[in-house]
């Protein structure tokens, strides 16, 4: 009700200026009838400050609005060419309105919005919490350069494995990265909208910086999270014959041995209480070598490319790659060679929203293993192991509640990630 009753609603005639340059970031502009477009005037002179590269690489063209659109900073407009600090490398531009009969807009001050959203919006008060953060970390990570990486690396808990680390793996590792290009590396995430994008933005974790061979999720676990990869690589494998890293809930690590991993899936997969998935062999002709080839070459690509929105034929290949992945999900197996990489989500989101919630009260996996034997929904639980690639890898990480929550808000999204277990 607050914001109806600050909202103001003007109607301009064609050719007539909808928002100067200079009010691009103080108000909320919605198009609610016509189209407008923007205009450089000879006073936009606004100093370029670093941005991402598909930010840089924006159309040269104008950019236009139509009904339904809106424009204001980039904290409510997560789409760059749309928001008001886009300046095409030359400045702000004014918005005009170019239909035949006008436009009418909906405009709202920012300053009064700003506070109405900071009380009475928990997802808005979290995302300006995590640009804050942001902010921070890009100004102390200008303190270091590469020259002193192993200290800044020690610093933030990677120990001796920073020392394995090369000038590129650390610059990934620790570059500031834009939500929105994480995004346009996925074929399905791509396509959210910009009030989707947002709230996913506002619900996502981290980033969180896991070391070589660590473990993502392991099988038996309680699906508690699913996960993006802002970088590094990660992929299946068996930890019965691999000795893994794991973080524990207290944020130290441990190390499985054979026996112990052997243990665990005796006990796990014994009267089929939960079958785990299995490897199988690829020949060199079917479709799973060409999937682990494409998923190769896209973690070759990632380290060093912002992927466009309309790049066609990168989105025609992940999406063979999603569904011979979906093909893979169906069967419980996995290859030994996918490989899985930048922008790729992760999450066995059929496990985590089916059936009851008989196994929420269980709030630690080693509840749950203990449990074994009983009469236990067996749904929400892993039944495949993802490691972390040789180079380490980050992630944001979603809550299985909140992720929930977005999902049955927009089940469109949800349609399109069941009977998956990961995202290229």
């Amino acid at each position: 009700m607050d914001v109806l009753e600050m909202a103001q609603v003007e109607s301009f005639m064609k050719n007539e200026t909808v928002l100067t340059c200079h009010r691009r970031n103080e108000l909320l502009c919605v198009i609610w009838e016509g189209k407008c477009m923007d205009i450089e005037r000879a006073s936009t002179n606004y100093p370029q400050d670093r941005k991402t590269k598909s930010e840089v690489d924006v159309q040269k063209q104008p950019t236009f609005w139509h009904a339904g659109d809106w424009t204001g900073p980039k904290s409510l407009q997560p789409e760059w060419s749309l928001s008001g600090d886009c300046d095409h490398g030359k400045g702000v531009k004014d918005i005009i309105a170019i239909s035949e009969h006008g436009v009418k807009v909906i405009l709202l001050n920012m300053n009064t919005l700003d506070g109405i959203l900071k009380s009475g919006s928990p997802l808005y008060r979290k995302y300006l919490t995590k640009k804050a953060k942001e902010e921070e970390e890009v100004a102390l990570r200008k303190e270091f350069n590469v020259g002193n990486k192993l200290e800044f690396l020690m610093s933030k808990g990677w120990g001796s494995s920073a020392r394995s680390l090369d000038d590129s793996s650390y610059l990934a590792h620790n570059s500031s990265f834009n939500f929105l290009d994480i995004l346009m590396q996925n074929s399905a995430l791509s396509d959210l909208t910009a009030v989707q994008i947002r709230h996913l933005e506002a619900l996502s974790e981290g980033p969180r910086k896991y070391r070589p061979g660590e473990l993502l999720w392991q099988y038996g676990d309680y699906i508690n999270f699913a996960f993006i990869i802002v970088s590094g690589t990660a992929k299946f494998v068996d930890t019965r014959n691999a000795l893994l890293n794991r973080r524990l809930s207290t944020g130290s690590y441990s190390q499985f041995n054979k026996t112990e991993m052997q243990s665990r899936f005796q006990r796990l997969s014994s009267n089929e209480i939960l079958r785990p998935d299995k490897q199988i062999i690829v020949s060199p002709s079917s479709e799973y070598a060409k999937l682990e080839q494409i998923l190769k070459s896209l973690a070759e690509e990632n380290k060093y490319t912002i992927i466009p929105k309309d790049d066609q034929p990168r989105k025609s290949l992940s999406r063979f790659a999603n569904k011979v992945l979906a093909r893979l999900y169906a069967r419980s197996a996995y290859t030994e060679g996918l490989v899985f990489s930048k922008g790729h989500f992760l999450s066995d989101t059929s496990r985590m929203v089916r059936g009851s919630l008989a196994g929420e009260h269980y709030k630690t996996n080693e509840e749950w293993t203990k449990s074994i034997g009983e009469d236990v929904d067996t749904t929400h639980f892993h039944s495949s192991n993802l490691a972390v690639g040789p180079e380490g890898c980050t992630v944001l990480y979603f809550p299985r509640e909140s992720l929930i929550s977005f999902l049955d808000s927009h089940p469109g999204v949800l349609l399109s990630l069941l009977g998956t277990q990961v995202v290229v």
